[in-house]
């Protein structure tokens, strides 16, 4: 990279060399030896803000100087780091021993807080998950996972279920997403009696849009009775995962 100022003089072959001349020619390599701007690029809050996107358009932007060189590596740690500034603490945290944590990266896990006893059969029935363990970036509400960006996310729930009406044909435990369905049939007429407890579990890596919502039903088919409970053992969990 080229630099951006010029020798004082130029010696000829048989000149004579004075104080004057070298003194002055030092003084210009010390002046300038300073990159441009860096000595005042942080000097206030809008300096330290000031970056160069390298690569807009997807065409490089080339630097003539060292302050554009400074400027362009802020670019890529403020993009590196997530936040809005290149100078502010990174969301992700990476400690002494290597573990990588993200304080903000969603997730969550909520688990019913009351059974729901005796629910109706013939048409499906949203779980309730009214008590949050942890939601971390505030996602989670009302029973649905909301998520904040387009991604792939891991979804898993366990649903309890007890007295179980063999006259049905079938029960199901799906977790709705947006995009699609995941789903987990079973049959409950081929026991001869009604069945005491049940557990249906889904885990699955959904994809999901900025703003798809995620919940859970059960299903109970129609030929059986309303006696079905929804035990407080069952629970909801997610996360981003890329």
């Amino acid at each position: 990279m080229a630099g951006t100022w010029a020798r004082i003089k130029t010696w000829s072959a048989g000149e004579t060399l004075t104080a004057a001349d070298l003194n002055a020619e030092f003084d210009n390599v010390i002046t300038n030896s300073d990159p441009d701007g860096i000595g005042d690029e942080s000097a206030d809050a809008t300096e330290m803000q000031a970056i160069v996107d390298p690569y807009p358009a997807a065409a490089a932007s080339l630097s003539t100087d060292l302050k554009g060189e400074l400027l362009r590596l802020r670019y890529v740690i403020a993009q590196l780091s997530g936040r809005a500034y290149w100078y502010i603490d990174p969301f992700v945290v990476i400690s002494s021993a290597g573990e990588i944590t993200n304080a903000t990266q969603p997730a969550f896990l909520a688990i019913a807080a009351a059974s729901q006893t005796n629910f109706a059969v013939g048409s499906e029935v949203t779980v309730l998950f009214g008590t949050e363990v942890f939601d971390q970036n505030s996602d989670f509400a009302s029973n649905a996972f909301t998520a904040p960006v387009t991604g792939r996310y891991q979804l898993s729930t366990l649903v309890r279920l007890t007295d179980l009406d063999s006259a049905s044909e079938y029960y199901y435990v799906s977790i709705i997403t947006s995009n699609r369905t995941y789903q987990n049939v079973f049959a409950t007429n081929t026991f001869s009696a009604d069945v005491g407890h049940w557990c249906a579990e889904i885990n699955v890596l959904a994809d999901m849009d900025a703003a798809d919502t995620a919940y859970v039903v059960v299903f109970e088919q129609a030929s059986g009775g309303v006696q079905t409970d929804i035990l407080q053992p069952s629970h909801f969990s997610g996360f981003l995962a890329c």
